[in-house]
Order: C-alpha cells, then structure tokens, then sequence
C-alpha cells in the first residue's frame, strides 16, 4: 500500500490499524521475499535478511513517495519509478547478487504488497471496489 492511503486508512480507522496493516506488510512481505528469492536461485537466503530487506524495502519507499509527492503533476510517478529502484537496489545489497536477480525477487515484494492491500480492505470491509483506485495513489 502507498504511504498516502495508509495515512488516510489512519486517519478513518485509527493509529492501530495503521500498525496492523505496516505489521501485516513487513510479515508478508518478509515471506514472499524468501521465497522469491530462493526461487530466483540466491544462496544463503535466511528469513532474517528478508525481514531486514522488508523493513528496509518499506521504508524506502515511504521516504522517497513522501518527499517526491510535493513536486506537482510528475511528483508520484517520479516517486513511484525511483521508489522501484530504491526498493531493487535494497535488495541487491542486502542479498549481493545482480540487478536482474534483484528485480526478479523484488517482483515478489510486489506481490506481497497486493496481497496486504486486499486483506487489509476485505478485514475493514471496504470491499476490493476502491482498491485499485487507492492501490495505483489515485485518492
């Protein structure tokens, strides 16, 4: 989910669904990765590294969405390219393997992340109508 919408989330159903909804991200998140990256073939593959890589991944993203939504008109689609690859080159160091390879295991990260916004809306009811819509940052 984009830092916006989960703000906004905040704002409508409180700080603790907030915290459910990061906490449900890094645990998803974490497990996609593993198994992301030991199905791109990366040796010595821990869960520790991707909850690190997680962690990081996430913040990243919020950072740079956050300082690149300021900028009018190209500010979220230069956040949202330059967030992709942020996220990639997290996981390229985290785990010393190439670009190609990161990518591929951030494509799971991907996965992850779709996969937390749906729960996250069928849990609060909201339905997988506006999802989408505030999946792609459009509010």
């Amino acid at each position: 989910m984009n830092p916006i919408s989960l703000l906004h989330l905040g704002k409508l159903y409180g700080t603790a669904t907030v915290i459910e909804t990061l906490v449900l991200m890094v645990i998803l998140m974490s497990l996609f990765l593993l198994f992301g990256a030991m199905a791109a073939g990366i040796p010595e593959v821990t869960l520790g590294k991707a909850l690190l890589s997680a962690v990081l991944m996430i913040s990243v993203q919020w950072i740079i969405v956050v300082v690149f939504s300021f900028i009018p008109l190209i500010g979220g689609f230069l956040g949202f390219i330059i967030s992709i690859i942020a996220m990639t080159y997290v996981l390229k160091v985290t785990f010393g393997v190439a670009w190609a390879t990161a990518f591929l295991t951030f494509l799971f990260a991907i996965l992850a992340e779709v996969a937390t916004g749906m729960i996250v809306d069928l849990y609060l009811g909201i339905g997988l109508t506006n999802f989408a819509q505030r999946f792609v940052f459009v509010s």
